[in-house]
């Protein structure tokens, strides 16, 4: 499912929780979003709000996976 900045933009009114996965086919949004994480891990996230989450160890479909959520914003 496509998220329209319409959608994006109420939920952000609204102070709502959301997630967007960010694809390699907009390659300079992806650039943008890539090099804000990696300013953000050299400076020890300070001066950025941040929070993080990892899942357990999970093993699914013969895969093992611990998945790492972070929040910059």
């Amino acid at each position: 499912m496509g998220c329209p900045r319409s959608i994006v933009k109420s939920t952000v009114e609204q102070e709502g929780d959301y997630v967007i996965t960010l694809k390699k086919k907009q390659p300079c949004l992806y650039a943008r979003v890539e090099e804000l994480f990696k300013q953000a891990i050299r400076q020890g996230f300070l001066g950025f709000t941040h929070t993080a989450y990892s899942t357990n160890k999970e093993n699914n479909h013969g895969r093992s996976q611990i998945r790492h959520h972070n929040h910059v914003k």
